[in-house]
């Protein structure tokens, strides 16, 4: 009975005056306004539930973080390589729980379609900063809310 009441007393304590922790906040160069970045939607991009725009630069960040790497006598079929994957599929699952959410009707397609390109955009940018930190912060995050903290935490300069 002693051990349940001291271990109770303890966990209290330190849930009660640890100080909260603070919320993490990364700074990336706005590479938003490249021309790789600024090229116009056509049928061969695919589609989104969330619209052409969506889908556009789903594209062009399924292309920038990725690239295939060509067979070799060793290994006869071709490879995709991801560059910085936990950001590549963060960015994948978030935009995934978006299009879910959508169809189901749980969020508005519009708020839907404006996290996405928010996510897409950050994730862009990233790409070309140094990311380590993060990444990092982006392995701890599991679930849909997480990743979305992540990506708000995200400056653009």
């Amino acid at each position: 009975m002693k051990r349940i009441i001291i271990l109770s007393v303890v966990s209290w304590f330190f849930c009660t005056f640890l100080p909260a922790q603070e919320t993490a906040q990364f700074t990336f160069r706005s590479h938003l306004n490249d021309e790789d970045y600024k090229k116009p939607y056509d049928q061969s991009m695919g589609s989104s539930f969330l619209g052409t725009e969506v889908a556009r630069k789903m594209y062009i960040v399924r292309n920038t973080f990725t690239y295939v790497e060509e067979p070799t006598p060793t290994s006869p079929t071709p490879k995709t390589i991801i560059r910085k994957p936990r950001i590549y599929n963060a960015v994948k699952k978030q935009v995934s729980y978006y299009e879910k959410m959508a169809k189901k009707g749980l969020m508005p397609v519009e708020q839907a379609t404006a996290n996405a390109i928010m996510v897409l955009d950050k994730a862009y940018s990233a790409f070309y900063g140094n990311s380590d930190s993060f990444e990092q912060y982006l392995k701890n995050a599991k679930k849909p809310e997480q990743i979305e903290e992540a990506f708000k935490a995200v400056i653009l300069e």
